[in-house]
């Protein structure tokens, strides 16, 4: 794994390659992307309405200037946009954040690109951030993610008792 940094448009230049895949810091033309196979993947996240481009626009906007989220474009070294990941709720006091918002496009799925995608993602935490602990949330019947994050050393630390069937998943970082 190799972890550096770039610049781009964006107030964090965070990157890591792994493997066959890199993560850069997400741009404009990137969230546009990411907002169509948001939508055509809406059924794993908790809020599934239609997202417009202008509030995709305005949301990017508000990101930017938000020092406790980054967000992530997944790239194969092909140069293939394959999806993109967050860190976000970034708490700094206490050394955590929450890992999420990850989408890879069912053309490059089975070939271990979001395993991969979240160990970058846990790579950046610990090693950049100095974060102690991720958690995450993800659907009780969403398996291909739960065999992801499983194997990327989270485990459930917590039920909900909503309709949704939420779990809640952590990892704590050496």
């Amino acid at each position: 794994m190799g972890v550096g940094k770039r610049r781009e448009s964006m107030e964090h230049s965070y990157n890591i390659k792994i493997e066959d895949i890199v993560l850069n810091p997400m741009s404009k033309e990137e969230a546009e992307k990411y907002r169509v196979l948001r939508y055509k993947y809406r059924e794993w996240f908790g809020a599934q309405s239609y997202i417009s481009k202008e509030k995709q626009k305005e949301w990017y906007s508000r990101y930017l200037d938000n020092p406790n989220e980054f967000m992530f474009s997944i790239y194969n070294t092909l140069g293939n946009f394959i999806g993109g990941n967050s860190l976000y709720n970034i708490d700094y006091k206490n050394l955590q954040c929450e890992y999420g918002r990850i989408i890879v496009d069912a053309d490059y799925s089975g070939r271990g690109y979001g395993l991969k995608a979240t160990l970058g993602a846990v790579e950046i935490a610990r090693e950049y951030l100095g974060l102690k602990r991720i958690y995450l949330e993800v659907k009780e019947k969403n398996v291909k993610a739960l065999k992801v994050y499983y194997k990327a050393g989270f485990s459930i630390s917590e039920v909900s008792d909503s309709s949704n069937k939420m779990l809640i998943m952590e990892r704590v970082l050496n």
